[in-house]
């Protein structure tokens, strides 16, 4: 139960990281052509890649995904689904890293689709996955 309750706090976390960079993907493309604002968006990302990797290794290896397909054999395919997207989301972020090294209108309607295809994604999987730990749990 420790291990879900610290799951549940680390997607507390990253939804905080979520709701800022998804502030960026509603910037205008100019304001994201300044080599500036694309260093720093480049390092949130960089911290986020380093926080999701943290955390999917917790989920992977922690007892917590073990415990919930324990107590609920139902949610094994939906907790093998849920582990499925960690490299889909981890490559999303990669991609949109590597989108803040260009300077072009085209790169910048690029990044801003990946990320907002990018945060989308990791918002319904931790939504997926909170609503599952909750119901094993309870909370």
């Amino acid at each position: 139960m420790d291990s879900a309750k610290g799951v549940l706090k680390e997607h507390q976390d990253l939804n905080i990281l979520v709701r800022d960079l998804g502030k960026v993907a509603q910037w205008e493309v100019t304001l994201l052509l300044e080599q500036s604002v694309r260093g720093r968006l480049r390092a949130d990302l960089v911290a986020l890649c380093i926080e999701l990797e943290r955390h999917f290794a917790t989920e992977e290896s922690g007892h917590y995904l073990d415990e919930v397909g324990r107590r609920d054999p139902g949610a094994r395919d939906e907790l093998a689904a849920l582990q499925d997207e960690h490299p889909t989301l981890m490559e999303l972020f990669i991609q949109a890293q590597k989108a803040c090294d260009h300077s072009s209108h085209e790169a910048m309607d690029k990044l801003k689709e990946i990320l907002r295809r990018g945060l989308h994604m990791l918002q319904h999987h931790e939504q997926r996955e909170t609503a599952l730990v909750k119901k094993v749990f309870g909370g």
